[in-house]
């Protein structure tokens, strides 16, 4: 927890509008059980107005590279997931 600490200072100094820090931060908390201090860095993150990213994953499928998003559903190859 403390490198992850440390860590998370050096990422917050060299880029304070990213996202990334307080999450790694806040999932450290979390994975320790320490979920007060999970939520005060997503309390912090929250102020700083610091967006999450949704995620995306990049396939090569036949020698032409598709990029699908998090709840993006209109890409023509894309799986439609139904809820159930």
């Amino acid at each position: 927890m403390e490198l992850g600490e440390r860590i998370f200072q050096l990422v917050l100094k060299a880029d304070p509008g990213n996202a990334a820090g307080y999450v790694m931060l806040s999932n450290i908390y979390a994975a320790a059980g320490k979920w007060d201090l999970s939520e005060d860095v997503q309390y912090q993150r929250f102020n700083m107005e610091c967006e999450k990213q949704p995620c995306h994953i990049w396939i090569d499928m036949s020698k032409a590279v598709h990029m699908f998003v998090v709840n993006y559903h209109d890409h023509p190859q894309g799986l439609k997931f139904r809820q159930g």
